[in-house]
Parts: structure tokens; C-alpha cells; sequence
């Protein structure tokens, strides 16, 4: 055990600790306190050079300051940040008051050490007795999910289920708004519900992206009267979502048709108010390659929000700028150009979010369209923030499925990942103190050596051989 004296400056308490903090008028503080003076300072500090922080002895750190000490016995640990946490739930495990908040945050950066959690004897009972799930508790979190979803439309876990009716009808709403052919009386105002049946557009070339994640990711990540980028703009629906929300979209695409029906279809709202009963603020496309974003006079934004193309998957024109006439490899490059170019576009301390979806080669495989993404954003000097789930709706989902895995493994696909950058800092923003999504999904990834067809030929083989054999018929 190595015992050193420290200086109390060179101690921090974590910001982690899960463990309720003690004031002076505390029982508990007041016990301790007296325990010190009667018995001395008997039980040292847990204290983590590499970091600073303490890891056990919070409470007994805090009335040595009160104190006025200046330097105090520890045990000096070297540990990296996962052990850290590990050993400061040993070692507040056994008694004392927990902050369930800073708990549940720490257990979710545990969450892949499920190892290390076993061992601390953290299982489903442990959790029970912290955070309950009586059947009055059980209440108590379905109020709470409720009161998320007033908060934030929707609750802000990693897993977005699209199928969902709320979802639905919320869906409905904001593609009446963009599809009516019924004329507008220049009055936007009131909630969803009125300007749904007030006012709408006929929208040439719509766009699939889903309005109410349009809606949730601006309103999640984009402050009031932000502004926002769009590297591949496509349809309307984003930029007439952020205008709607307040915000000043800006989105490039190449297609020159596209582009004036877009505008086209923002037209339609000049003079009208938004959401929030302030002036429409009209979406700007502009006609470009979106290679060329540092030669465009832009400012900075406050977010970027983007679907880009999938490779080839879909070829959008003949021109041959456009991204998805590019074999594959050529596309990659392009298109880490187009992110890192947007980056260098983005206020610091700011959030960026694309929203992907794997594709195949024409072999079947797939190409790592996800982590190429969570690379070129990386390589642009962000950071990877948040992944997020979305479940979609797949209404021909099951009649594929089925045919599709006997022939070849694969599985039906019925959703898209939602991927959160930050440049800088992202607790910094004023209008929120946090953007961290709660996690409540795993990833499960499967892979193949060889040809997928023969390797479900021989899964099929082994299925065979555990079946028993049916006797011929005589």
C-alpha cells in the first residue's frame, strides 16, 4: 500500500461520484466529523494520481478541507478511468446514500466492463434494491418517460422507434403541412395540430427523410434561431422543418431541378410566421457541388444535419460531379472531402448529426458505410458523440425476411443509425447543459469468411444433422 502526503490543491473531488454529497447539517456529516476529532484521520483517501480525482473518501476529504488542512495522508492508486469508476462503486457500495442520477450515468459508461460490474456483485437485484421496480416505482418511470417526452418530444434514449402511433400521427401532421394543395391565409400560428389544418404545400420530388427526426435532431442539437448546414440537401423537408423551428437552413445540392423545386415549395410560405409566431425564415439551397464549400461565402453555423447519398446504391443523375456515379472507393474519398470542408464550416462547440444506413457491394457484403462515416468526421477533428437507433417502419419487411435469410443469412434490415458529432466542447451550449443520449441498445454485428452462400449452405447442413432421421417408408 503506498501512503503519501498530497496537497490538498492537487485533490479533486470526481464529478462522477455517485454518492449523495453531505452537508454541513447533515446527521451524516456530523457523525463523521466527530469521528475524526474523536479517533483521528484513521482511514486514508483513495486518491488516483493519473486523474487527480478521489476515488474513496469523498465525505471525509470534504470536512479535512472544511478543516483546514492543507495536505492529507492518501493511498496513491495509478489506475485508467474505467477502473477508477469500478473501484469507486467497491468501494461506496457498502453503505451511504446514492445520487441515482450520477449512478445510472456511471453505469452507463460501464455499461461493455460487464466483467468488471459482475464483480462488484452489480446485478438486476443490486439494481433493484437501488432503483427499484415495484409496482409504485414502475409508475414512477412511466410518469418520468412521460414527462421526457413534454420535455423533449420524445424521450431522448438511443433507441427512436418510428413505428410507434404518436410518431405516426405526429408523421402525419407534418406531411399534411408540406403536401396540401389548400391555399394559406398568411396566419402561421398556433401548435401542430392548427397548422396542420391551416396550412400546407405541394411539394415537388418530396423527400423520404422522416419529418418528426428532422424535427427531434434540430430540436435536440440546434439552438433557438441557430443556424444550419446541409452538405446533401436533397428534398425540402429539412430546410422547411428548420424554418418552421425558427432556424436559418442553408443546404447545397447539385440538381438543379431539385434545387428549384425546393424553392419553389419555400415560396409558397413567404410571409408567413413559423412555429414560435416569428417571421418565416425562408430555407436558402444553392445549386453547387458540395466540394466546393470553401469557395462559397458562408459564415459559420451552429449545426450540420445531413443524409448523405449511399454510394452508388441509387444513381441520383448522369452528371458526373454527382457523388453517386463514383465507383465506390472514388465516392469515399469525395465524400470525406465534403465532410471535412462542412467541419471546418461549424462553430466550435457545436453539434453535427448524419443520419446512414449500411449498404452492400454487389457481392452482398457489407461496405462499412457506417464506420466510414464515424471516420471522416473523426479525421475532420471532431468527436463522436452519440449513436442513436432509428427503427422504421417495414411494411414489406416481413414478407422478404423470410425467403431472403434461408437463402443467404441476411437479415431484414429495419433501421438506420443516427450518428452525433461535436466540435469542442458539447456540455458549453446555453441552451442545454448536455446532449448525451441515454443508452439503451447494443450492437450486434455479424461477419462472414469466404462466401456467404456456402457458409449458409453448411449452417443449413449442421441444422440437418441435429434433426433426427425419419425412417423410409417400406
Amino acid at each position: 500500500m503506498d501512503i503519501q502526503k498530497v496537497a490538498i490543491k492537487k485533490i479533486k473531488s470526481a464529478a462522477y461520484n455517485p454518492r449523495k454529497d453531505l452537508k454541513q447539517s447533515d446527521p451524516e456529516y456530523q457523525a463523521l466529523k466527530q469521528s475524526i476529532l474523536n479517533f483521528g484521520y484513521i482511514d486514508p483517501i483513495v486518491w488516483n494520481k493519473r486523474s487527480g480525482n478521489i476515488i474513496g473518501g469523498h465525505q471525509r476529504f470534504k470536512i479535512l478541507k472544511d478543516q483546514g488542512a492543507r495536505e492529507i495522508d492518501v493511498i496513491v492508486v495509478d489506475f485508467d478511468t474505467n477502473t477508477e469508476k469500478a473501484c469507486n462503486l467497491a468501494l461506496n457500495k457498502v453503505s451511504g446514500q446514492w445520487d441515482k442520477e450520477k449512478l445510472d450515468s456511471m453505469l452507463g459508461d460501464l455499461f461493455e466492463q460487464q466483467d468488471i460490474l459482475e464483480s462488484l456483485g452489480i446485478d438486476d437485484a443490486w439494481l433493484e434494491s437501488i432503483f427499484g421496480t415495484a409496482k409504485s416505482q414502475r409508475e414512477e418511470y412511466e410518469a418520468n418517460k412521460s414527462s421526457l417526452s413534454e420535455r423533449f418530444l420524445f424521450p431522448p434514449f438511443s433507441v427512436l422507434d418510428a413505428r410507434t402511433g404518436i410518431w405516426q400521427e405526429r408523421k402525419k401532421i407534418w406531411q399534411k403541412i408540406l403536401r396540401s394543395e389548400t391555399g394559406r391565409d398568411g396566419d402561421l400560428i398556433g401548435g401542430m395540430n392548427q397548422l396542420a389544418k391551416k396550412h400546407g404545400i405541394t411539394q415537388g420530388g418530396t423527400s423520404v427523410f422522416d419529418p418528426v427526426l428532422c424535427e427531434l435532431l434540430i430540436q435536440w442539437f440546434c439552438p433557438p434561431n441557430g443556424t444550419i448546414l446541409d452538405p446533401f440537401a436533397g428534398g425540402s423537408v429539412r430546410g422547411m422543418i428548420s424554418s418552421f423551428l425558427g432556424r436559418a437552413y442553408t443546404g447545397i445540392d447539385l440538381s438543379p431541378s431539385q434545387v428549384a423545386a425546393n424553392r419553389e415549395t419555400a415560396q409558397q410560405f413567404s410571409g408567413t410566421t413559423d412555429l414560435n409566431v416569428n417571421e418565416f425564415k425562408l430555407p436558402i439551397w444553392i445549386e453547387d457541388d458540395s466540394r466546393n464549400i470553401d469557395k462559397l461565402t458562408l459564415e459559420e453555423f451552429d449545426f450540420i444535419l445531413s443524409c448523405p447519398p449511399y454510394g452508388d446504391l441509387e444513381q441520383y443523375s448522369n452528371n458526373p460531379k454527382d457523388l453517386s456515379t463514383l465507383p465506390f472507393w472514388e465516392f469515399k474519398d469525395a465524400y470525406r472531402e465534403v465532410v471535412a470542408k462542412a467541419c471546418r464550416k461549424l462553430k466550435k462547440d457545436s453539434f453535427a448529426v448524419f443520419v446512414v444506413g449500411e449498404i452492400r457491394n454487389k457481392s452482398g457484403f457489407y461496405q462499412a458505410f457506417v464506420p466510414d462515416t464515424i471516420h471522416a468526421f473523426t479525421e475532420a477533428g471532431l468527436n463522436y458523440y452519440n449513436e442513436a437507433i432509428l427503427i422504421t417502419s417495414g411494411a414489406t419487411l416481413g414478407l422478404r425476411a423470410g425467403g431472403q435469410f434461408s437463402t443467404s443469412q441476411k437479415l431484414g434490415k429495419s433501421h438506420q443509425n443516427v450518428l452525433v458529432f461535436t466540435k469542442g466542447n458539447p456540455e458549453i451550449k446555453a441552451f442545454e447543459t448536455t446532449k448525451q443520449l441515454t443508452q439503451t441498445h447494443e450492437n450486434v454485428l455479424v461477419f462472414v469468411k469466404g462466401d456467404p452462400k456456402a457458409a449458409t449452405q453448411k449452417l443449413d447442413q449442421s441444422i440437418d444433422n441435429l434433426l433426427p432421421e425419419v425412417p423410409a417408408d417400406e
